[in-house]
């Protein structure tokens, strides 16, 4: 498995062991955004969001995940 591979693994279990861990929801969205999956990555930050609307990194990834995704607009 590659690097992002093993910490996408790593962060599910982290996930999956605290479902209200927003850190490990935000690092998971930013992993798949780096794996070319944005709209996966939208939907796990908007996870973190709903429990922490203020979390700054989930805020800032979520933007450049709808970038890539192709929905500027929502990113604004």
């Amino acid at each position: 498995l590659g690097q992002w591979d093993r910490a996408v693994e790593a962060l599910q279990r982290a996930v999956a062991l605290r479902p209200a861990d927003t850190h490990a929801l935000a690092d998971l969205g930013g992993v798949y955004l780096r794996r070319q999956q944005p709209d996966l990555a939208a939907e796990t930050l908007r996870r973190a969001l709903a429990a922490d609307p203020v979390l700054p990194t989930a805020h800032n990834t979520l933007g450049l995940a709808l970038l890539a995704s192709g929905d500027g607009a929502a990113a604004e």
